[in-house]
């Protein structure tokens, strides 16, 4: 007997995909309740061979055009990691369609749980890395985020200091970050410019 499949169809045809229904259930909860309840149209649509029109208007065609290569992998745990590796270096910007963040946002969309938190541990392991518009997007994906024991705080807020210190940020990307974490790297980041001001004081005076 044929393996079921069923096509996800982007918005107008912006972009189709056709993957097993057997695939698509076991990675994510979000097929899983729609194509196994009768109570969803979709389900019915895929059941009588008619396509499953994707809405969501923030996908681009580009990552949801990823979707099949991140359900395949998740059946190879260990090729999926090095594979999310690959991309974090190769696209670091969250504007890239391709890119970890764009990819977290759709996996957290689909209900593709164990991508979520790859995702999620993956980038958390490095902080420095990030860019001021990083932050928003985890949030967007867990709101409670700041607060869960694993998050490196305060690498993130010395992070944040150093890249405002540089001068290599845009400072009003600040205002997206949510208010305690903002008071907190205000806090730290004058209290790293006073140290500063007294170090060349201290040079000024006693040189070596």
């Amino acid at each position: 007997m044929a393996e079921s499949s069923v096509t996800l169809v982007l918005r107008e045809r912006e972009e189709v995909i056709t993957l097993s229904k057997a695939l698509l259930i076991r990675h994510s909860e979000y097929f899983r309740a729609m194509l196994e309840r009768d109570h969803f149209r979709e389900g019915s649509d895929a059941a009588v061979g008619e396509a499953v029109t994707v809405t969501a208007e923030w996908l681009r065609a580009e990552t949801f055009g990823y979707l099949p290569v991140l359900l395949h992998l998740g059946d190879q745990p260990g090729l999926l990691k090095i594979h999310f590796r690959g991309l974090w270096d190769g696209f670091p910007s969250t504007e890239h369609p391709n890119s970890v963040y764009a990819l977290l946002k759709m996996c957290d969309y689909f209900q593709i749980d164990t991508h979520v938190e790859r995702l999620l541990k993956l980038i958390c392991s490095a902080p420095e890395r990030w860019g001021l518009d990083v932050l928003p997007v985890l949030l967007e994906v867990r709101p409670g985020l700041l607060e869960s024991k694993d998050f490196p705080f305060e690498r993130l807020v010395r992070a944040v200091v150093w890249r405002l210190r540089q001068g290599g940020e845009d400072e009003k990307a600040l205002a997206s970050f949510p208010p305690d974490f903002l008071m907190r790297v205000r806090k730290d980041y004058q209290e790293e410019v006073e140290r500063a001001s007294l170090r060349v004081k201290l040079h000024k005076y006693f040189p070596s």
